[in-house]
């Protein structure tokens, strides 16, 4: 389904991002210069035979998310949140609001099997 939304949301311009947020979140560009890494994956374009799609692949998705939301919280909530609070400075850091949340290892970046919940304070 990923070359499809690529073609759906961005057609074949060329170094248009799409990102998905969903089970797993990606990030997919189409590229006509692929500079392959170790992590990412990069394929043919499905429509343009002169251009890439290059993808990461994020394993801790919408089921992380809706833990750190908590039971008791509504997205309105969480945003209402996000909205009406000044983040732009450390204060905001040092409210804990900053982390990163792995139910599974992760895949990008490898987390080596390691899991947890890592907050920036």
């Amino acid at each position: 389904d990923n070359p499809c939304s690529l073609i759906g949301f961005a057609g074949t311009k060329s170094r248009a991002v799409v990102i998905s947020l969903g089970t797993s979140d990606t990030v997919f560009v189409s590229t006509d210069d692929p500079k392959p890494q170790l992590e990412g994956h990069v394929f043919p374009h499905p429509t343009n035979s002169k251009s890439y799609m290059a993808m990461l692949c994020y394993k801790n998705g919408s089921h992380t998310r809706e833990l750190v939301k908590g039971k008791s919280s509504s997205w309105e909530d969480v945003e209402q949140y996000l909205c009406n609070n000044d983040h732009s400075n450390s204060s905001a850091l040092d409210n804990n609001i900053f982390g990163f949340f792995y139910l599974q290892p992760e895949i990008t970046p490898n987390t080596h099997e390691k899991t947890g919940v890592r907050v920036y304070s």
